[in-house]
């Protein structure tokens, strides 16, 4: 080189070099058709690449941007000669594939140039000039395709994709435009992924193209000069409006959009209140949102889903309004009653099909809207206990229509809570209250529920638990937690509703089991408000053990007779329980007081034991009546045998042995004609009436 330069520059070596190469590569490889040449044909095109990118690293090397650029533009033509004239399939292959490559190399190297203007550098980048790059290089398969020239066509087109793709992963680092360049290039990434699914038909592509459009709204919002509550929020209206107009026609756009609209809806709403305050207008907006989206679907699951998204939004409405008129932190307490109110008004007005989406959203939510008329006050007020009453009974009345009753002890326990809240100051007004509820809640489950359950159906709607009668008795057992007695007519008030409780209850079961069961409950039950009696009135210390468990002598026999008369078996061992459980009360009693009159009355029970067990053939009375009146007897009289002679002793003893010795022999003597002995006669005959004694 220096034979032909003195003093050559960078420029000239870069010419020199490339326009070695290419005269290489078009006398050894273009237009070499001679015979005796031909065969260095392929060796001729690869070693012309040498210097031609000796040259090109030079460029790159010394930064000479336009002669590298315009020296790349030639390499185009000659990737393009390559495709033409290639022997072998991948040689054409790679000159298809390094053509738009080239294309897009040799526009980029332009970027240092143009670079050296600030306001270019500054406000366009290196993502700016990629993204033109690459739309001249999408532009080239334009060309290709008239030419019928499909791989080429094809190449340009992805290669051009792939510029754009690499310009979007600059813009994550580079500083641009923020308005301008840099939506434009998200804008821009809509519509090359729209020429992709032109292209290949990948409907998978409709989700990325409707982020890279909400994308596009975000960044134009960000960069606008003006700020406010109402920029972020108007992005999920944009991609709903786009699914319902643009992509009517097609469901795979419209569920793309519409979608990917309601998943930054909420992301929005709360960004914006984090940012700008809980404005009532926020939730406004989300709402009418919903509301149009419930109302344009058809798919059920979709109108259920936007009508419940729209149900959350409104308790956080009532807050944003709370919050904005600056009311009484007591507001909160209808955090939940008041879009009940809204719900179960939809419910009551809309027709069958959309009550019975409503209320699988409007019971739950207003369950747990009843906590805050328990968790706010340590003494409810009569307003909110009117206001939570009211709430519970719309509440259960939705139940019963719904036919989920058999939930209903849920709004009945928070009704029972609010109603413990009462500030109630003597015992007397609180058993009144107490007294009351029950009367009204046992009053309502007899009207609602003619039998007090029913568990045979197969459906839910069919079975029930009357769960009124339930929290009623609850209500009334509440009052025996202390048992300081107060007056006698509050005591005996709550004592009479158990009995009328249970008595109540006798016809609303089932026959069998569960009615003897109740009848059970019911006779027991007669004995709260008879011990209150006797603890409010006095009783002669002599008769004050028998008052007490004589009674139950009572109902054991009236339960025998009257209702388990069926269980022969264990009635008879729960009859001979009772009885010796009240026989060792009472002699331990007389034993204890050790008078007269308790012997008198202890002797005067167990004889009518023993007459009532004769006369009615039962053994329990007969023996343990015969028990205690012997020990009776053996106790009272004491005081005689116990101060006999010790020989007074020896002489019964005797008497009795010899009576026997003697009464043994006189009967062995007078058998009958079967052999058997008088005794024995009388034995069999006495165990065969003692066995039809029950």
């Amino acid at each position: 080189m220096g034979l032909l330069y003195t003093e050559p520059s960078t420029e000239t070596v870069m010419l020199h070099m490339f326009a070695t190469g290419f005269l290489l590569y078009a006398g050894g490889f273009y237009w070499n058709e001679w015979d005796v040449t031909k065969r260095m044909q392929t060796g001729a095109l690869f070693i012309s690449f040498g210097p031609i990118l000796l040259s090109l690293l030079l460029g790159l090397v010394s930064s000479r941007w336009w002669l590298e650029s315009s020296l790349l533009l030639v390499l185009c033509f000659l990737y393009l000669s390559i495709y033409q004239k290639g022997k072998w399939k991948w040689l054409r292959f790679t000159g298809a594939l390094l053509n738009p490559i080239t294309w897009g190399v040799a526009l980029l190297a332009l970027y240092s140039p143009f670079a050296r203007n600030d306001f270019y550098e500054n406000t366009f980048g290196l993502p700016f000039h990629t993204a033109i790059v690459a739309v001249l290089v999408v532009g080239l398969h334009y060309f290709w395709r008239k030419k019928d020239a499909e791989v080429l066509e094809e190449m340009a087109f992805w290669t051009g994709v792939s510029f754009y793709g690499l310009s979007l992963l600059l813009l994550l680092a580079a500083a641009v435009n923020e308005l301008f360049v840099r939506s434009g290039l998200l804008l821009g990434a809509v519509g090359m992924l729209y020429l992709i699914f032109k292209r290949t038909k990948e409907e998978t592509l409709w989700p990325l193209l409707s982020f890279f459009t909400l994308g596009t709204y975000l960044s134009i919002a960000e960069a606008l000069p003006i700020q406010g509550m109402f920029l972020w929020i108007p992005g999920a209206v944009l991609l709903i409006l786009i699914a319902d107009t643009l992509g009517k026609k097609d469901n795979v756009i419209q569920r793309a959009y519409f979608y990917l609209g309601h998943l930054y809806l909420p992301a929005a709403l709360f960004y914006t209140v984090s940012e700008h305050g809980n404005e009532p207008v926020l939730y406004v907006i989300a709402l009418v949102v919903y509301v149009y989206s419930m109302l344009t679907r058809k798919i059920e699951w979709q109108i259920r889903t936007f009508l419940y998204a729209g149900f959350t939004v409104l308790p956080l409405l009532y807050i944003a309004i709370i919050d904005s008129l600056e009311m009484q932190n007591k507001a909160y307490t209808y955090i939940g009653f008041v879009p009940s109110l809204v719900m179960f008004g939809l419910w009551f007005v809309l027709g069958e099909i959309w009550s019975e989406r409503v209320k699988w959203y409007a019971v739950p939510f207003a369950v747990f809207g009843l906590f805050p008329f328990i968790n706010t006050y340590e003494e409810i007020q009569l307003i909110p206990l009117a206001v939570g009453l009211f709430y519970a009974a719309l509440l259960l009345y939705v139940m019963h229509q719904s036919g989920w009753q058999l939930f209903a002890i849920v709004p009945l326990l928070f009704v029972q809570s609010m109603i413990f809240l009462l500030p109630i100051e003597t015992v007397e007004i609180q058993t009144l209250v107490y007294v009351g509820a029950a009367v009204v809640l046992l009053a309502t489950g007899s009207l609602i529920h003619h039998k007090l359950y029913s568990l045979r159906g197969k459906r839910m709607h069919e079975k029930h638990i009357d769960w009124y009668a339930v929290i009623a008795f609850l209500f009334v057992l509440n009052l025996y937690q202390d048992l300081t007695l107060v007056s006698l007519w509050a005591d005996e008030l709550r004592a009479l509703f158990i009995v009328a409780f249970f008595f109540l209850q006798i016809k609303r079961v089932p026959a069998g089991i569960p009615a003897k069961v109740i009848k059970t409950a019911a006779a027991l039950s007669l004995f709260v408000p008879y011990y209150t009696l006797l603890h409010h009135i006095e009783i002669n210390e002599y008769i004050m053990t028998e008052v007490y468990v004589l009674p139950w002598l009572a109902v054991s026999i009236y339960l025998s007779k009257k209702t388990w008369d069926q269980s022969r078996q264990i009635m008879n061992v729960i009859e001979w329980g009772v009885l010796l459980i009240v026989a060792v009360i009472l002699v331990f009693d007389a034993l204890m007081s050790n008078t007269i009159y308790d012997a008198l009355i202890a002797g005067g029970l167990s004889l009518a034991s023993v007459l009532a067990g004769f006369f009615y053939r039962i053994k329990s009375y007969f023996l343990i009546g015969c028990s205690v009146l012997l020990l009776n007897l053996l106790l009272q009289t004491r005081p005689y045998w116990g101060n006999m002679p010790w020989w007074a002793y020896l002489l019964i003893a005797g008497a009795t042995l010899i009576s026997v010795a003697s009464f043994y022999e006189w009967q062995k003597q007078n058998k009958n004609e079967e052999g058997e002995t008088l005794l024995q006669v009388k034995k069999q005959q006495l165990l065969a009436k003692w066995k039809l004694w029950r």
